[in-house]
């Protein structure tokens, strides 16, 4: 989790995990506190991140290690599939791979992220 703008109005988060399987975080800012739990596996990612008001955020889904991301939810509705956005959801914005993550955009308040 860092600061992409000053205060933290804008920040990302972008995962590298190495070997850990769990990683639970809570980052002190002006705006209020951003917590974030991650949760990995060898067939899944579960990011989970409380964005605090007047914060935007740019999330970063790591592909799996041994095999390819195909599948993205985020509070429980399919966004992502192959590639491609394939649902709209209010507060969140598809914005592409970088790297090889896959990014998006949020708006302040919760957001569970499972990628397959």
């Amino acid at each position: 989790v860092c600061p992409t703008s000053p205060g933290y109005a804008d920040y990302q988060i972008r995962p590298q995990m190495g070997s850990l399987n769990y990683i639970e975080v809570r980052v002190p800012t002006v705006k209020g506190f951003i917590d974030v739990e991650l949760r990995k596996d060898a067939s899944s990612f579960k990011l989970q991140v409380n964005s605090p008001k007047n914060t935007v955020a740019t999330i970063s889904i790591p592909q799996l290690s041994d095999t390819e991301v195909t599948r993205i939810e985020v509070n429980d509705t399919q966004v992502w599939e192959d590639g491609h956005s394939t649902k709209d959801l209010s507060g969140l914005e598809y914005l592409g791979v970088d790297d090889g993550h896959i990014q998006f955009q949020v708006q302040p308040g919760e957001w569970m992220f499972r990628a397959q």
